[in-house]
């Protein structure tokens, strides 16, 4: 069978398109896309073809009659592989059509009602469009909002080529817009790259997140980007330079979209508890070793949520996504709301774990950091106090997590003396001198029963008995 064998024996009878038919809504199953392989010579007719030669060798004459589209001439000779689109995909003209027809496949797995809008198929190729104007934009918009879902499809999954080309840039940005959320965005590749995609995931998948994210940030530039019309890349840059008066944004937008689907990406087999771990690992790199504190901030918020809704608030899990983002939280400034969390970790902490645990003592040294943020330094040292003597209590006074709490004390009687605080008469001061001058560091001692003495006498008077 032929593509020839599709057409009546006269030309059908068809009225100019008109502005709301500029867009057409009709999309095509995978085994119409099957049939369409055999129309023009099977995969050996397609071997080696990009989407542009396939539109150029097949579909535009196919459908110079009536100058409509694919999948118009074909629902108009009654195939039940068209109808209205429930999948709206979004892919490179420069790469290979095979490629494209594998994705596809692979994402329609058994369900083969899935109807794909592909803008080969669905658009007539015949038609001049006046890229840029309103009437336009507007008809793309509302189509791509209209469609349950879209894809793009990459091949490779890794692949960069794509990120630089103005049609897709411009099609991503549309979709961060859908009134549907961004969650109804995912990346298709080829089954075997599919495959290599979810092996990567498993082995590494912080590395996978932040290696596509940095390549996000480098290659996401619609000033540098192209379009097999040179005309239509120009066009498109200045139509979205009005819409959104920034191109940066567009930028913000697409390197959104991307990060959310991949951060929501499901690997197979994965419990939702290990999901959530892996998550948080994500988490933690992008706000130690990338510094993506933003991004961070959301991934910690959004796993906190599930967190408290599949394991409640006291859950070691849930605790763990508490004090993660309270760190956050004061690394970025956010003081008040950091204490919010610290105080309800410690509590809860306490409650669970118990008040020495070495977690709970953790969380109490943490309280005491964001009072110091806050300039509560009195409550601060009151906390670190409470913490050293429990360390010194559980673990021995050369512990090194005893020596941390002794220096951590030791900065904060440091930092009141230079700002000229009222210091304790009694308390931890000269105890604090005492077990520096145990472990061997006479320095710190001797600065520590210095001022535990001046503030005495200050206080007290030389001839006291405490002085």
């Amino acid at each position: 069978m032929s593509l020839s064998s599709l057409l009546p024996v006269g030309p059908p009878v068809m009225n100019p398109i008109s502005d709301s038919e500029m867009f057409p809504k009709f999309g095509i199953t995978v085994d119409g896309l099957f049939q369409f392989i055999s129309f023009v010579g099977g995969y050996d007719a397609l071997v080696g073809l990009t989407v542009h030669d396939v539109c150029e060798n097949f579909v535009k004459p196919f459908t110079v009659v009536g100058s409509r589209s694919y999948c118009d001439l074909v629902k108009i000779f009654g195939r039940s592989t068209i109808d209205t689109a429930t999948v709206y995909v979004i892919h490179p003209w420069n790469g290979l059509f095979l490629d494209l027809v594998d994705a596809l496949d692979h994402e329609s797995g058994q369900d083969r009602t899935i109807l794909f809008w592909i803008d080969l198929f669905s658009l007539p190729q015949n038609v001049t469009y006046e890229v840029g104007t309103s009437t336009w934009e507007g008809g793309l918009a509302d189509l791509i909002h209209s469609i349950d879902r879209v894809v793009l499809a990459v091949t490779p999954w890794d692949g960069t080529d794509v990120y630089k080309r103005t049609w897709i840039l411009f099609e991503l940005f549309l979709t961060s817009q859908r009134q549907q959320g961004i969650s109804s965005f995912s990346l298709i590749s080829r089954m075997d790259e599919s495959d290599r995609f979810h092996r990567a995931l498993k082995s590494n998948f912080g590395e996978v997140f932040i290696q596509r994210s940095k390549n996000l940030d480098t290659l996401v530039d619609l000033e540098l980007s192209s379009s097999t019309e040179f005309e239509d890349s120009e066009r498109l840059v200045e139509h979205l330079g009005r819409l959104v008066g920034n191109l940066s944004e567009v930028k913000l937008a697409v390197r959104k979209l991307m990060r959310v689907w991949l951060k929501d990406v499901p690997i197979r087999g994965e419990s939702k508890r290990n999901e959530l771990r892996r998550k948080m690992v994500l988490a933690i790199a992008l706000r130690d070793s990338e510094h993506m504190y933003r991004d961070a901030q959301e991934l910690f918020e959004d796993i906190l949520s599930e967190r408290r809704k599949a394991l409640g608030n006291a859950s070691l899990d849930t605790l763990e996504s508490i004090d993660a983002l309270a760190d956050l939280l004061r690394r970025t400034g956010q003081f008040e709301a950091a204490k919010t969390l610290f105080h309800e970790s410690l509590n809860t902490r306490t409650h669970v774990q118990g008040p020495e645990h070495l977690d709970t003592l953790t969380s109490l040294d943490s309280f005491a950091l964001v009072h110091m943020d806050l300039r509560q330094r009195n409550e601060a040292l009151y906390l670190v106090d409470k913490s050293l003597e429990a360390r010194h209590r559980l673990l021995g006074l050369r512990h090194d997590l005893t020596i941390a709490n002794m220096e951590l004390l030791e900065g904060i009687y440091k930092t009141m003396v230079t700002c000229g605080d009222t210091l304790p008469l009694y308390g931890s001061m000269t105890r604090l001198g005492s077990w520096f001058h145990q472990i061997g560091r006479h320095r710190e001692a001797r600065r520590l029963l210095e001022d535990s003495l001046g503030n005495r006498i200050l206080k007290l008077g030389k001839e006291h008995p405490d002085t």
